[in-house]
Protein backbone atom coordinates (compact mmCIF):
# COMPACT_ATOMS: atom_id res chain seq x y z
CA UNK A 1 0.00 0.00 0.00
CA UNK A 2 2.77 2.45 0.88
CA UNK A 3 4.79 1.56 -2.21
CA UNK A 4 1.86 2.53 -4.46
CA UNK A 5 1.44 5.88 -2.66
CA UNK A 6 5.14 6.80 -3.04
CA UNK A 7 6.80 7.84 -6.27
CA UNK A 8 10.57 8.47 -6.42
CA UNK A 9 11.53 11.36 -8.66
CA UNK A 10 15.15 10.20 -8.34
CA UNK A 11 14.98 6.48 -7.45
CA UNK A 12 17.84 4.97 -5.45
CA UNK A 13 19.80 1.91 -6.49
CA UNK A 14 20.00 0.86 -2.85
CA UNK A 15 19.42 2.64 0.45
CA UNK A 16 22.55 2.31 2.65
CA UNK A 17 22.00 1.29 6.24
CA UNK A 18 23.72 4.47 7.48
CA UNK A 19 21.71 6.85 5.26
CA UNK A 20 19.46 9.51 6.75
CA UNK A 21 15.88 9.92 5.57
CA UNK A 22 14.19 13.32 5.89
CA UNK A 23 10.37 13.29 5.88
CA UNK A 24 7.69 15.97 5.84
CA UNK A 25 3.92 16.26 5.39
CA UNK A 26 1.89 19.09 3.94
CA UNK A 27 -1.76 20.10 3.66
CA UNK A 28 -3.36 22.55 1.20
CA UNK A 29 -6.85 24.10 1.43
CA UNK A 30 -7.44 22.49 4.81
CA UNK A 31 -10.25 24.79 5.95
CA UNK A 32 -12.91 22.47 4.54
CA UNK A 33 -12.71 18.69 4.45
CA UNK A 34 -13.95 18.40 0.87
CA UNK A 35 -11.16 20.65 -0.46
CA UNK A 36 -8.38 19.32 1.77
CA UNK A 37 -5.37 17.87 -0.09
CA UNK A 38 -2.43 16.09 1.55
CA UNK A 39 1.06 15.17 0.46
CA UNK A 40 4.32 13.87 1.90
CA UNK A 41 7.96 13.86 0.82
CA UNK A 42 11.04 11.73 1.48
CA UNK A 43 14.69 12.70 0.91
CA UNK A 44 17.51 10.15 1.27
CA UNK A 45 20.93 11.58 2.13
CA UNK A 46 24.10 9.53 2.44
CA UNK A 47 26.54 9.60 5.33
CA UNK A 48 28.89 11.88 3.40
CA UNK A 49 26.04 14.32 2.58
CA UNK A 50 25.34 13.21 -0.99
CA UNK A 51 21.78 13.22 -2.24
CA UNK A 52 20.88 9.60 -2.95
CA UNK A 53 17.17 9.82 -3.76
CA UNK A 54 14.03 11.87 -3.23
CA UNK A 55 10.34 11.33 -3.86
CA UNK A 56 6.84 12.23 -2.76
CA UNK A 57 3.34 10.78 -2.60
CA UNK A 58 -0.21 11.15 -1.39
CA UNK A 59 -1.35 9.57 1.89
CA UNK A 60 -4.80 7.98 2.33
CA UNK A 61 -7.79 10.24 2.86
CA UNK A 62 -8.14 9.18 6.49
CA UNK A 63 -4.75 10.79 7.31
CA UNK A 64 -6.83 14.01 7.73
CA UNK A 65 -4.09 16.63 8.23
CA UNK A 66 -0.37 17.40 7.90
CA UNK A 67 0.49 15.46 11.07
CA UNK A 68 -1.24 12.39 9.66
CA UNK A 69 0.59 12.82 6.35
CA UNK A 70 3.93 12.94 8.17
CA UNK A 71 3.03 9.85 10.21
CA UNK A 72 2.26 8.10 6.91
CA UNK A 73 5.64 9.22 5.57
CA UNK A 74 7.32 7.66 8.63
CA UNK A 75 5.48 4.39 7.99
CA UNK A 76 6.56 4.52 4.33
CA UNK A 77 10.25 4.86 5.27
CA UNK A 78 9.92 1.79 7.49
CA UNK A 79 8.13 -0.16 4.77
CA UNK A 80 10.72 0.48 2.03
CA UNK A 81 13.78 -0.17 4.22
CA UNK A 82 15.00 -3.63 5.22
CA UNK A 83 16.21 -2.14 8.51
CA UNK A 84 15.09 0.68 10.80
CA UNK A 85 16.50 3.79 9.11
CA UNK A 86 17.63 7.04 10.71
CA UNK A 87 14.65 9.32 10.12
CA UNK A 88 14.67 13.07 10.70
CA UNK A 89 11.33 14.85 10.99
CA UNK A 90 10.07 18.28 11.93
CA UNK A 91 6.91 16.87 13.59
CA UNK A 92 7.47 16.57 17.34
CA UNK A 93 4.24 14.58 17.68
CA UNK A 94 5.87 11.55 16.06
CA UNK A 95 8.41 11.35 18.87
CA UNK A 96 5.69 11.79 21.51
CA UNK A 97 3.51 9.02 20.12
CA UNK A 98 6.46 6.67 19.62
CA UNK A 99 7.50 7.14 23.25
CA UNK A 100 3.99 6.25 24.49
CA UNK A 101 4.16 2.75 23.07
CA UNK A 102 1.85 0.65 20.95
CA UNK A 103 -0.95 0.34 23.51
CA UNK A 104 -1.42 4.08 24.06
CA UNK A 105 -0.76 5.10 20.44
CA UNK A 106 -3.44 2.77 19.10
CA UNK A 107 -6.25 3.67 21.50
CA UNK A 108 -9.66 4.28 20.00
CA UNK A 109 -9.58 8.00 20.78
CA UNK A 110 -6.32 8.56 18.89
CA UNK A 111 -6.95 10.21 15.51
CA UNK A 112 -4.09 8.32 13.85
CA UNK A 113 -4.39 5.01 15.67
CA UNK A 114 -4.69 3.17 12.35
CA UNK A 115 -1.36 4.53 11.08
CA UNK A 116 0.42 3.84 14.37
CA UNK A 117 -0.87 0.30 14.40
CA UNK A 118 0.82 -0.17 11.02
CA UNK A 119 4.01 1.54 12.29
CA UNK A 120 4.34 -0.64 15.38
CA UNK A 121 3.44 -3.69 13.33
CA UNK A 122 6.30 -2.91 10.93
CA UNK A 123 8.71 -2.23 13.81
CA UNK A 124 7.55 -5.44 15.54
CA UNK A 125 7.80 -3.60 18.85
CA UNK A 126 5.47 -2.66 21.68
CA UNK A 127 7.63 0.15 23.07
CA UNK A 128 9.55 2.49 20.81
CA UNK A 129 11.04 4.77 23.45
CA UNK A 130 14.57 3.50 22.84
CA UNK A 131 14.35 4.59 19.16
CA UNK A 132 13.90 8.27 20.00
CA UNK A 133 16.97 10.41 19.19
CA UNK A 134 18.58 7.33 17.66
CA UNK A 135 16.39 6.20 14.80
CA UNK A 136 13.86 9.06 14.96
CA UNK A 137 15.21 12.60 15.41
CA UNK A 138 13.37 15.90 15.50
CA UNK A 139 14.67 19.17 14.03
CA UNK A 140 13.11 22.66 13.86
CA UNK A 141 11.24 23.37 10.63
CA UNK A 142 11.26 26.37 8.29
CA UNK A 143 14.28 27.96 9.95
CA UNK A 144 16.26 30.81 8.34
CA UNK A 145 19.81 30.37 7.12
CA UNK A 146 21.38 31.76 10.29
CA UNK A 147 19.86 28.85 12.26
CA UNK A 148 22.62 26.62 10.84
CA UNK A 149 24.97 25.90 13.71
CA UNK A 150 22.79 27.83 16.21
CA UNK A 151 19.63 25.70 16.57
CA UNK A 152 19.77 22.21 18.06
CA UNK A 153 18.04 18.99 17.13
CA UNK A 154 16.38 16.65 19.63
CA UNK A 155 19.56 14.54 19.88
CA UNK A 156 21.58 17.60 20.99
CA UNK A 157 23.46 18.17 17.72
CA UNK A 158 23.32 21.50 15.93
CA UNK A 159 21.51 21.87 12.62
CA UNK A 160 23.97 21.44 9.76
CA UNK A 161 23.77 22.89 6.27
CA UNK A 162 22.78 19.46 4.96
CA UNK A 163 19.91 19.27 7.46
CA UNK A 164 18.71 22.72 6.50
CA UNK A 165 18.81 22.05 2.73
CA UNK A 166 17.25 18.59 3.05
CA UNK A 167 14.40 20.00 5.15
CA UNK A 168 13.64 22.67 2.57
CA UNK A 169 13.73 20.10 -0.25
CA UNK A 170 11.42 17.63 1.49
CA UNK A 171 9.00 20.46 2.34
CA UNK A 172 8.84 21.44 -1.35
CA UNK A 173 8.27 17.80 -2.34
CA UNK A 174 5.37 17.45 0.11
CA UNK A 175 3.72 20.62 -1.19
CA UNK A 176 4.22 19.43 -4.77
CA UNK A 177 2.42 16.17 -4.01
CA UNK A 178 -0.46 18.00 -2.31
CA UNK A 179 -0.92 20.31 -5.31
CA UNK A 180 -1.35 17.48 -7.82
CA UNK A 181 -5.08 17.10 -7.15
CA UNK A 182 -5.80 20.52 -5.71
CA UNK A 183 -9.24 22.06 -6.12
CA UNK A 184 -9.49 24.83 -8.76
CA UNK A 185 -9.64 28.39 -7.40
CA UNK A 186 -13.12 28.97 -8.81
CA UNK A 187 -14.43 25.94 -6.89
CA UNK A 188 -12.83 27.26 -3.70
CA UNK A 189 -14.48 30.62 -4.27
CA UNK A 190 -17.92 29.05 -4.83
CA UNK A 191 -17.53 26.96 -1.69
CA UNK A 192 -16.40 29.99 0.31
CA UNK A 193 -19.39 32.01 -0.90
CA UNK A 194 -21.74 29.15 0.02
CA UNK A 195 -20.35 28.95 3.54
CA UNK A 196 -20.58 32.74 3.91
CA UNK A 197 -24.22 32.64 2.77
CA UNK A 198 -25.00 29.85 5.23
CA UNK A 199 -23.30 31.80 8.02
CA UNK A 200 -25.28 34.93 7.13
CA UNK A 201 -28.59 33.05 7.13
CA UNK A 202 -27.74 31.42 10.47
CA UNK A 203 -26.88 34.83 11.95
CA UNK A 204 -30.12 36.31 10.60
CA UNK A 205 -32.13 33.46 12.09
CA UNK A 206 -30.37 33.96 15.42
CA UNK A 207 -31.15 37.69 15.40
CA UNK A 208 -34.82 37.09 14.58
CA UNK A 209 -35.10 34.37 17.23
CA UNK A 210 -33.52 36.62 19.86
CA UNK A 211 -35.83 39.49 18.97
CA UNK A 212 -38.93 37.28 19.11
CA UNK A 213 -37.97 35.91 22.53
CA UNK A 214 -37.10 39.37 23.95
CA UNK A 215 -40.13 41.40 22.86
CA UNK A 216 -40.55 44.48 25.06
CA UNK A 217 -44.06 45.47 26.11
CA UNK A 218 -44.74 48.75 27.94
CA UNK A 219 -47.90 49.28 30.00
CA UNK A 220 -49.13 51.28 32.98
CA UNK A 221 -50.27 49.54 36.11
CA UNK A 222 -53.05 50.60 38.44
CA UNK A 223 -50.71 52.89 40.41
CA UNK A 224 -49.85 54.91 37.31
CA UNK A 225 -46.37 53.45 36.98
CA UNK A 226 -45.03 52.76 33.50
CA UNK A 227 -43.64 49.23 33.41
CA UNK A 228 -41.58 47.59 30.67
CA UNK A 229 -41.56 43.81 30.57
CA UNK A 230 -39.94 41.30 28.22
CA UNK A 231 -42.18 38.57 26.80
CA UNK A 232 -42.11 36.06 23.99
CA UNK A 233 -43.70 37.34 20.79
CA UNK A 234 -45.66 34.15 20.15
CA UNK A 235 -49.07 32.62 20.67
CA UNK A 236 -49.34 30.39 23.77
CA UNK A 237 -49.92 26.69 23.21
CA UNK A 238 -52.77 24.57 24.42
CA UNK A 239 -50.77 23.22 27.37
CA UNK A 240 -51.13 19.55 26.37
CA UNK A 241 -47.66 19.07 24.90
CA UNK A 242 -46.48 16.62 27.54
CA UNK A 243 -49.72 14.73 27.88
CA UNK A 244 -50.32 11.31 26.38
CA UNK A 245 -51.85 11.16 22.90
CA UNK A 246 -53.12 7.60 23.27
CA UNK A 247 -54.92 5.70 26.06
CA UNK A 248 -52.72 3.93 28.58
CA UNK A 249 -52.94 0.17 28.69
CA UNK A 250 -53.75 -1.10 32.15
CA UNK A 251 -54.88 -4.27 33.88
CA UNK A 252 -58.49 -3.17 33.70
CA UNK A 253 -60.02 -1.04 30.94
CA UNK A 254 -61.50 2.35 31.82
CA UNK A 255 -65.26 2.24 32.08
CA UNK A 256 -68.05 4.77 32.56
CA UNK A 257 -69.49 5.11 36.07
CA UNK A 258 -67.59 2.10 37.39
CA UNK A 259 -69.10 -0.38 34.92
CA UNK A 260 -67.45 -3.80 34.91
CA UNK A 261 -66.10 -5.74 31.95
CA UNK A 262 -69.05 -8.11 32.05
CA UNK A 263 -71.54 -5.24 31.77
CA UNK A 264 -69.62 -3.73 28.82
CA UNK A 265 -69.47 -7.13 27.16
CA UNK A 266 -73.22 -7.62 27.51
CA UNK A 267 -73.94 -4.21 26.03
CA UNK A 268 -71.57 -4.73 23.09
CA UNK A 269 -72.54 -8.32 22.47
CA UNK A 270 -69.46 -10.05 23.92
CA UNK A 271 -70.79 -12.49 26.51
CA UNK A 272 -69.47 -15.53 28.26
CA UNK A 273 -66.07 -14.10 29.29
CA UNK A 274 -63.82 -16.44 31.26
CA UNK A 275 -62.87 -15.77 34.87
CA UNK A 276 -59.43 -14.37 34.04
CA UNK A 277 -60.85 -11.68 31.71
CA UNK A 278 -61.09 -9.17 34.58
CA UNK A 279 -57.30 -9.30 35.07
CA UNK A 280 -56.21 -9.07 31.44
CA UNK A 281 -55.66 -6.13 29.09
CA UNK A 282 -58.24 -4.57 26.83
CA UNK A 283 -57.04 -6.65 23.89
CA UNK A 284 -59.10 -9.66 25.17
CA UNK A 285 -62.41 -8.05 24.33
CA UNK A 286 -62.47 -5.82 21.22
CA UNK A 287 -65.60 -4.05 22.43
CA UNK A 288 -63.82 -2.95 25.64
CA UNK A 289 -60.93 -1.53 23.59
CA UNK A 290 -63.36 0.39 21.37
CA UNK A 291 -65.11 1.80 24.46
CA UNK A 292 -61.76 2.94 25.85
CA UNK A 293 -60.85 4.70 22.60
CA UNK A 294 -64.27 6.36 22.49
CA UNK A 295 -63.83 7.62 26.04
CA UNK A 296 -60.40 8.99 25.24
CA UNK A 297 -61.66 10.88 22.17
CA UNK A 298 -64.41 12.45 24.25
CA UNK A 299 -61.95 13.54 26.93
CA UNK A 300 -59.58 14.95 24.33
CA UNK A 301 -62.37 16.93 22.65
CA UNK A 302 -63.39 18.32 26.04
CA UNK A 303 -59.83 19.46 26.74
CA UNK A 304 -59.56 21.10 23.34
CA UNK A 305 -62.79 23.04 23.90
CA UNK A 306 -61.59 24.17 27.32
CA UNK A 307 -58.25 25.32 25.90
CA UNK A 308 -59.95 27.18 23.07
CA UNK A 309 -62.24 28.95 25.52
CA UNK A 310 -59.25 29.85 27.71
CA UNK A 311 -57.34 31.26 24.73
CA UNK A 312 -60.39 33.27 23.65
CA UNK A 313 -60.80 34.67 27.18
CA UNK A 314 -57.15 35.65 27.34
CA UNK A 315 -57.36 37.32 23.93
CA UNK A 316 -60.39 39.32 25.03
CA UNK A 317 -58.60 40.42 28.22
CA UNK A 318 -55.58 41.58 26.23
CA UNK A 319 -57.80 43.53 23.84
CA UNK A 320 -59.63 45.24 26.67
CA UNK A 321 -56.32 46.11 28.31
CA UNK A 322 -55.04 47.62 25.07
CA UNK A 323 -58.27 49.54 24.58
CA UNK A 324 -58.10 51.05 28.07
CA UNK A 325 -54.47 52.03 27.56
CA UNK A 326 -55.23 53.63 24.20
CA UNK A 327 -58.08 55.64 25.75
CA UNK A 328 -55.82 56.90 28.53
CA UNK A 329 -52.77 57.59 26.36
CA UNK A 330 -53.54 61.33 26.31
CA UNK A 331 -54.02 61.61 30.02
CA UNK A 332 -51.62 63.39 32.31
CA UNK A 333 -48.69 61.17 33.32
CA UNK A 334 -47.39 61.79 36.81
CA UNK A 335 -43.68 61.33 37.45
CA UNK A 336 -43.77 58.62 40.09
CA UNK A 337 -44.21 60.80 43.21
CA UNK A 338 -42.91 59.37 46.39
CA UNK A 339 -45.68 60.47 48.77
CA UNK A 340 -49.05 58.79 49.13
CA UNK A 341 -50.96 62.06 48.81
CA UNK A 342 -49.38 62.82 45.45
CA UNK A 343 -50.16 59.31 44.23
CA UNK A 344 -53.83 59.79 45.15
CA UNK A 345 -53.87 63.15 43.40
CA UNK A 346 -52.39 61.61 40.26
CA UNK A 347 -55.05 58.89 40.39
CA UNK A 348 -57.83 61.52 40.69
CA UNK A 349 -56.47 63.40 37.70
CA UNK A 350 -56.45 60.23 35.57
CA UNK A 351 -60.01 59.36 36.55
CA UNK A 352 -61.13 62.91 35.83
CA UNK A 353 -59.41 62.80 32.39
CA UNK A 354 -61.23 59.58 31.53
CA UNK A 355 -64.59 61.08 32.44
Amino acid sequence: MSLRSLGFLAPPDVIPHDAKLYIDGSMIDGKHSITRRLGFGIVVVGRDGTLIAFGNGTPPAWAMNAAGAEAWAFYTTLAISPHIPITITDCLGLLSMLSLGAFSATLANRPFARIWRMIFGTLDLQDGGHLINKSLIWMPAHCPVHSIGSRARSDGRMISAIDWRANRLVDALAKMAAKVHTVPPIANKILKDAFCAAEYMAASLGAVTYASNHHKVEYRNSDGVDICTVVRDSTPGDGNRNRQTCPRRSNSPPTDNGASIDSIAKVDGCTGLPAFAAKTSTAICPSASAESAKLFRAQHASRMRANAKMAETRSEMLFQKWWRQSRSSKSFRATLPGEASRRLEALRMRIHARL
